[in-house]
């Protein structure tokens, strides 16, 4: 019974370590930072948020126009979801991006998640395709 009430007090003290916060620009990883400078227009941010803790946090920069940009705790892209346009093209590996080119010749990709075991884009046709780390194409919806 002990070890259950310990438990529980740790699982609620690591959720509660975990809320999200509005943060300033500054705050961001200086990867997370540079990326934003290099692709975006920041004067268009709209805020940035902070959510978790140590190697648990990551970072959501939203901006004016609903484009979106997520960060790990190390300040590299988790996801982009893009509004306005496509996603810029350095932040796509390159393997996906020729896939995209030869098979999916004038579309654009304007969602790109990095996930577990692999990558997820959407096109702007409203295709869907997940990819494994080796970059193969495992599903296309």
């Amino acid at each position: 019974m002990r070890t259950l009430i310990l438990a529980i007090v740790a699982l609620l003290s690591l959720t509660s370590c975990g809320k999200e916060q509005i943060i300033s620009y500054d705050q961001l990883p200086s990867n997370a930072r540079t990326i934003v400078e290099r692709h975006f227009d920041r004067s268009l941010i709209a805020y940035v948020k902070k959510d978790g803790a140590g190697s648990f946090t990551e970072y959501e920069v939203k901006f004016n126009n609903q484009d979106e940009i997520d960060f790990n705790h190390k300040g590299e892209v988790k996801s982009v979801d893009m509004k306005s346009g496509a996603v810029p093209s350095e932040l796509v590996p390159q393997q996906i991006r020729e896939y995209v080119a030869k098979n999916f010749a004038g579309q654009t990709i304007i969602q790109y998640s990095v996930e577990r075991n692999g990558y997820e884009i959407e096109l702007n046709s409203g295709l869907d395709i997940e990819f494994d780390n080796k970059f193969n194409v495992r599903k296309i919806d």
